[in-house]
């Protein structure tokens, strides 16, 4: 079952984009949101690299994607480290021939009280999500500098903009990756390089479903009510995001439309930010 059956209000991409012959890699790939963005590149024609720690998971993905025609290759990654990130890219381009689109979405999550969170954990999300992100950028651009052409999307976060108690470790690498998207795409812009950040907005991911748990326990009716309180008071539209409406604007951002975009923050939350 691909992640898009996994939802019954779920949509196709369907504006027609096709990315045959680009090579794609997709960090974080055997998560929710990062198993669909690559399964929309690969349903577009793309080759995709899927770079994640749970190497079995992400070779199952692969199988699946392989229908579509392109090829797919899985480089276990840890996107902490530095040499990890390098070797995904350098793969990646040894395999395919050049990288096209890096999609830096690897990431996580913590909540706690300032003086309670352990230090750990706060170096845990700063490595991942911001020094990830940071990595995932310098070993993409090293290549699209000289092919000059490419195209960079990094997943941040409303969180990002939005920000809420007992989330400081999560919203300042948040923003961390917001700013570094748009300076870089200052940086980079005359090489021929896009870099571009998509801002989901809530999805219920195992991240939501584990701090459900903390505050409420294993009542699934009390924790469904509890979520759709929060996304009635927090999203104008009142409904929560769906994986493919960020796959969506990522295809969108790589595309040819999208050539003169760069530099962009874009939240895809329901109106919950301005």
């Amino acid at each position: 079952m691909t992640l898009s059956n996994k939802y019954s209000n779920l949509r196709e991409v369907k504006m027609g984009y096709s990315f045959t012959g680009k090579n794609v890699v997709v960090t974080g790939a055997t998560g929710g949101l990062g198993e669909c963005i690559a399964e929309q590149f690969a349903k577009a024609g793309a080759n995709v690299a899927l770079a994640g720690r749970n190497v079995a998971k992400a070779e199952s993905i692969a199988e699946s994607l392989k229908q579509y025609g392109g090829k797919v290759i899985v480089v276990k990654t840890d996107v902490s480290k530095f040499s990890d990130v390098e070797n995904l890219v350098d793969t990646a381009v040894r395999e395919f021939g050049s990288i096209d689109i890096m999609i830096n979405n690897a990431g996580v999550g913590t909540t706690g009280n300032l003086l309670d969170l352990p230090i750990e954990k706060w170096d845990t999300v700063i490595d991942v999500d911001l020094k990830g992100t940071l990595y995932g950028c310098r070993a993409a651009i090293k290549y699209m500098k000289e092919q000059k052409a490419g195209k960079i999307v990094n997943i941040a976060s409303i969180a990002g903009k939005e920000c809420a108690p007992r989330t400081a470790a999560y919203s300042a690498a948040k923003a961390g990756v917001i700013a570094m998207t748009s300076s870089l795409a200052k940086e980079f812009a005359k090489d021929g390089i896009t870099v571009n950040a998509v801002l989901p907005g809530i999805i219920r991911t195992e991240m939501w479903e584990s701090t459900l748990r903390k505050m409420i326990g294993e009542d699934q009716a009390a924790r469904d009510a509890v979520f759709n309180k929060y996304i009635n008071g927090m999203i104008p539209q009142g409904r929560p995001q769906e994986p493919i409406d960020i796959a969506e604007t990522a295809l969108f951002l790589c595309s040819e439309e999208a050539h003169n975009i760069t530099g962009q923050n874009i939240a895809v939350d329901g109106g919950a930010t301005f």
